[in-house]
């Protein structure tokens, strides 16, 4: 009777296939942030030159660094498809649609992520200032734009992280509470384009809750993502 109960409820093909797609999840997230980190850093060099009238001089001395900024940008893309795949693999269940519908929203904000690297690559090779400030500001703008959609996938994805029975309650609060930092900064940016001393502040309550929430998460999708 008990061998009968546990196939019903749980196929045994399906316990392995959840388990990869929250090891490909996770695997992907930590890499993720491994390649964002030197890109982020990049492009705020750029802006910060930018904005100091020295964008030009910054592109000529740090051109293959700008093209690795561009490349790290779409192997991100690629990346975020790849999540979003993995944890709607991981997720899914009859009758809760939360979970595809974070999924393309991920889905989307790659999209816009994928369009940014393409503004921010008509600077490189670029001889004049305005070419190489336009790119850094268009890059700003549309990465803004980015994170409002990244806001909403994690949003969506917190309430269906609360909502499976697979997965502790805490892991979906914290990446609720990412959600709603990147969501208060995205807007910010797009509001309020030069947001002074809260810059700062944004940036670090952002890079604090997506660090335990996302990090987090994936770690502990490494560890027991998947399993019965």
């Amino acid at each position: 009777m008990t061998a009968t109960t546990a196939t019903a409820s749980t196929p045994p093909a399906a316990v392995p296939a959840r388990r990869r797609a929250a090891l490909i999840a996770g695997v992907s997230t930590l890499l993720l942030a491994a390649v964002g980190m030197p890109a982020n850093l990049i492009t705020l060099q750029l802006a910060d030159a930018a904005a100091a009238g020295g964008a030009l001089a910054w592109a000529e001395g740090s051109a293959l660094a700008l093209r690795a900024a561009v490349l790290a940008i779409v192997v991100a893309s690629a990346l975020d498809i790849v999540i979003a795949w993995a944890l709607t693999r991981l997720l899914e269940r009859p009758g809760d649609e939360l979970p595809r519908l974070a999924g393309w929203l991920r889905v989307a904000y790659a999209a816009a992520f994928l369009v940014s690297s393409g503004i921010l690559a008509t600077g490189i090779g670029a001889a004049d200032e305005a070419t190489i400030a336009a790119a850094s500001t268009g890059f700003g703008s549309v990465w803004s734009i980015a994170l409002v959609l990244f806001a909403a996938h994690l949003l969506t994805l917190g309430l269906a992280l609360l909502r499976s029975p697979r997965i502790p309650r805490l892991l979906g609060a914290l990446i609720l509470a990412a959600g709603g930092s990147y969501a208060v900064d995205g807007v910010a940016r797009i509001l309020v384009p030069e947001l002074g001393p809260a810059d700062g502040v944004l940036t670090t309550a952002v890079a604090i809750t997506s660090i335990v929430g996302e990090i987090g998460l994936a770690l502990w999708l490494l560890a027991r993502g998947g399993r019965r």
